[in-house]
């Protein structure tokens, strides 16, 4: 509505000259301070826009959202107009202090790793790079836990399978002799070392556009 208002600045203004009519008028600062407050609050409504999207998995875009809405409040309040309008300045202000008190450091919250295994963020998407090495060391740890399982189950079910070979009647298949080679065969290294080669090879491949689809 607001930014509507400023678009037909000069309608308003020519109607309000020409009513018969005891209207409050905006002065030419007053003007100018809604049509920066218009430009000020423009990324917000975009942010609200995507974050409230259902074609996006908006989990994982938070931490860009709100980098880039700390981002902006700083360079609006290093700009000379918004300096000089105080009403300005105090909006600009409340608005970087409520994005911190109402989300705090989203860099170190559940939402990082959906942001980190987004092939369109990825580390890149993190300002502060020891929240970034930290999400790095607990989905490698999570992928060596599921190595680690994963080996455990296919150790059991080897041995099981047997203990039925040793005791039922003996059977054929195309598959034994594949079976057989599994059985006997180990991944190289340990499980975390395959986890973190893993983390780092998806890393080492090159991000993908923000605008393509992550899924």
């Amino acid at each position: 509505m607001q930014e509507r208002f400023v678009e037909l600045e000069s309608c308003i203004r020519t109607t309000v000259a020409l009513l018969d009519a005891d209207l409050p008028h905006l002065t030419a600062g007053e003007w100018k301070t809604l049509q920066l407050l218009s430009k000020a609050l423009k990324p917000f409504e975009d942010a609200t826009a995507v974050a409230s999207g259902e074609n996006y998995a908006t989990a994982s875009l938070i931490i860009i959202i709100v980098n880039g809405l700390n981002d902006v409040c700083s360079k609006l309040l290093n700009s000379t107009d918004i300096l000089q309008d105080n009403i300005l300045k105090n909006t600009i202000e409340k608005l970087q202090q409520s994005l911190l008190n109402r989300l705090g450091d989203v860099e170190n919250n559940i939402l990082a790793k959906a942001t980190f295994l987004d092939p369109r963020f990825k580390d890149a998407a993190f300002k502060n790079k020891i929240a970034a090495e930290n999400v790095k060391r607990q989905l490698t740890n999570l992928v060596a836990n599921m190595f680690h399982s994963t080996g455990n189950e296919l150790l059991i079910n080897n041995q099981a399978t047997g203990s039925e070979s040793d005791t039922q009647e003996l059977t054929f298949s195309f598959w034994d002799s594949f079976d057989q080679r599994v059985s006997k065969h180990k991944p190289k290294g340990t499980a975390s070392s395959r986890a973190l080669l893993e983390i780092n090879r998806y890393l080492e491949e090159g991000i993908i556009s923000r605008k393509s689809d992550p899924l």
